[in-house]
């Protein structure tokens, strides 16, 4: 189970026992960010334990919001992702598409090349790629997450 926007961090899972109460079956594993205190990050809880566990892109300025985790399995790696969004008055939206995607997409290519396994990326991607994935497209156009530029850069 990939969870995105946890909006939490190391203090408060530790103070109120939050990792306590994951069925011990699971092993867990939490990026929160570091950023901005409840803001943002990831979770992934799996039955199987995984070969490796990365945390962020292995960019300095794009990692401290937890946003990317990568575990790779035996067969498989699975990517979970929680894209940032651009921002209500898209302040944000060059921040996304010139400097996270940059980063992600050489992430996700990287993954896959080293590893010669299957990727699996999983998250919430923040972007309706085609009109079909939006509910009204017409009056959206420009909005967060429907930007020509986004959509492009996806």
């Amino acid at each position: 189970m990939c969870f995105n926007e946890i909006k939490t961090d190391e203090e408060k899972l530790a103070e109120r026992g939050i990792k306590d109460y994951v069925p011990l079956r699971y092993k867990h594993y939490w990026y929160c960010c570091t950023r901005r205190k409840g803001y943002s990050g990831t979770a992934v809880f799996t039955k199987t334990e995984p070969v490796k566990v990365r945390y962020g892109l292995g960019v300095e300025s794009l990692d401290n919001e937890g946003r990317c985790m990568t575990l790779e399995f035996e067969q498989f790696v699975v990517v979970a992702v929680y894209v940032p969004n651009a921002g209500q008055n898209l302040e944000r939206l060059s921040f996304r598409v010139d400097e996270w995607d940059v980063a992600f997409h050489e992430h996700v290519r990287a993954v896959r090349d080293t590893s010669k396994k299957p990727v699996v990326l999983v998250g919430d991607l923040n972007v309706a790629h085609q009109p079909i994935d939006i509910f009204d497209p017409v009056r959206l156009e420009g909005s967060a997450c429907y930007t020509k530029q986004e959509r492009s850069s996806f």
